[in-house]
């Protein structure tokens, strides 16, 4: 609310909807699953309690549709910084082609990559080949294998995202340190996990869209549940969870190497 009348006098004195350059979406706050996103027609009608963020009208398209990236990220530690980017995640498509006509811009089909609102639409495909370049959810294994069969420069893209995952655990270290030390126990003892999405722009250039808590683990298919099972190992191993039974067939230690020799 604070930044209420810097935005509308200076984000939006030259406002125009027939303009592609300015548009803006609105996304209410705390919320998920792409629900009450909308794009800005109004400016007499602005929720102060809101966040609003300028709208990439010229995203990268895949078979003329929008996509965006589902990372996962772990943080272990802020004194010192541990930051894990796992190396895999998703593309998530929207269901209909990309298209700025006035007309369509209330379409969240069109608009919205998320695969909440994009799995209702009646020309939703579900990926269930782990490997496949179809539907409009895919590895991010699949979409490297995309862009080299193209000659495109994933590597490249890669690079700057990490850039900017760095910069994203950075600008909150002034809050996540001392609320840490709140706590009084050992960094060692806390880890996050975050859901990070990226939007890519037609030069290939990634876009921050948001950073989500407590990212969805569901799995509506095997892509998904190949994908997520494996960011699940991922974080028990990094942070040391020790298997445990309560039936006293083993300890714990006993089963912890017990998987050490298996790997």
């Amino acid at each position: 609310p604070r930044d209420y009348d810097i935005f509308v006098n200076e984000k939006l004195k030259d406002f125009d909807l027939n303009d592609k350059t300015k548009l803006w979406l609105l996304k209410p706050c705390a919320s998920s699953r792409g629900r009450g996103i909308r794009l800005l027609t109004d400016i007499e009608n602005i929720p102060k309690k809101t966040i609003a963020t300028h709208y990439i009208y010229n995203p990268h398209l895949i078979n003329k549709r929008k996509y965006d990236l589902r990372l996962y990220l772990l943080v272990t530690g802020y004194t010192p910084l541990k930051i894990y980017l796992f190396d895999n995640g998703l593309a998530r498509f929207c269901s209909e082609e990309y298209d700025l006509n006035p007309e369509k811009m209330s379409d969240r089909y069109i608009h919205l990559t998320n695969y909440s609102i994009n799995k209702t639409s009646t020309n939703f495909l579900q990926n269930d080949s782990v490997d496949g370049e179809f539907g409009e959810k895919w590895t991010l294994y699949t979409l490297r294998k995309y862009f080299e069969k193209n000659n495109l420069d994933f590597s490249a893209v890669w690079l700057k995202i990490k850039d900017i995952i760095v910069k994203i655990i950075l600008s909150v270290t002034d809050l996540a340190i001392p609320l840490i030390k709140s706590f009084k126990l050992s960094s060692g003892n806390l880890f996050e996990l975050y859901g990070v999405d990226i939007l890519l722009d037609e030069t290939l250039n990634p876009w921050l869209m948001e950073v989500n808590l407590n990212p969805s683990l569901n799995c509506d298919s095997q892509l998904d549940l190949k994908v997520k099972s494996k960011v699940l190992t991922d974080i028990f191993n990094i942070i040391g969870a020790i298997p445990f039974s309560h039936d006293g067939k083993f300890t714990p230690m006993d089963k912890a190497n017990e998987y050490k020799d298996d790997s």
